[in-house]
C-alpha cells in the first residue's frame, strides 16, 4: 500500500474512498496525494485531476513527509481524476464522461466510484466501459464501489 497525503481542503467521501483505494493498489514506496483540483478543463492535461501519484516518498505505507512539496524529487506519474456517477447513471453516460475526462483533464486516468449506483446497475456500466471506451496508452480506468475493485482497464503501475 502506498502512502497517502490529503491536501484537499474539503474532500468528498467519494474522493477520500477513491484516494484510499488507489493507494491500496500501489507499491508501498509510492505516494498518492489527494489535492484540490486547480485550473480549468479544455486540454490542460490534468490540471483538474484530484490525485497526483509519485513513485517514491513513502516508507512502511506512510508518507515520509507530510509536505507534498518534498515529493518534488520523486517521479510524478500522470494525474488521475475521481468521478462519481449519479445514482441513475447509465453505461453510456459514464463512458462519455470518462472519455471526456481522459481527453481534457486527466490524461493519466480516471477512478470511477460507483458506490452510490445501485449494485444491480454496476455490471452494465462496467461492461459498457470495457467495450466502448478507448483508453490511451499509459492511462488507466479504475472502477470500484465501496473500495471493492470492479474493473481495471489499463495498468496502474505501468
Amino acid at each position: 500500500m502506498a502512502g497517502l497525503i490529503t491536501t484537499a481542503t474539503n474532500p468528498t467521501s467519494s474522493e477520500q474512498r477513491s484516494a484510499q483505494f488507489v493507494a491500496a493498489q500501489l507499491p508501498a514506496k509510492w505516494t498518492v496525494v489527494l489535492k484540490d483540483p486547480s485550473g480549468g478543463t479544455g486540454g490542460t492535461g490534468g490540471n483538474t485531476a484530484d490525485l497526483a501519484i509519485y513513485t517514491g516518498g513513502s516508507t512502511n505505507n506512510r508518507p515520509d513527509s507530510l509536505n507534498p512539496d518534498d515529493l518534488s524529487e520523486h517521479n510524478q506519474r500522470q494525474p488521475i481524476d475521481i468521478y462519481t456517477p449519479a445514482r441513475g447513471a447509465t453505461g453510456q453516460s459514464v463512458t462519455a464522461t470518462v472519455g471526456g475526462k481522459l481527453r481534457s483533464q486527466a490524461a493519466g486516468g480516471v477512478c470511477v466510484d460507483l458506490s452510490i449506483v445501485p449494485p444491480g446497475s454496476r455490471a452494465a456500466i462496467v461492461a459498457t466501459l470495457q467495450k466502448q471506451l478507448v483508453v490511451p496508452p499509459r492511462a488507466v480506468i479504475i472502477v470500484h464501489a465501496d473500495t471493492v475493485q470492479l474493473a481495471l482497464i489499463g495498468s496502474l503501475t505501468a
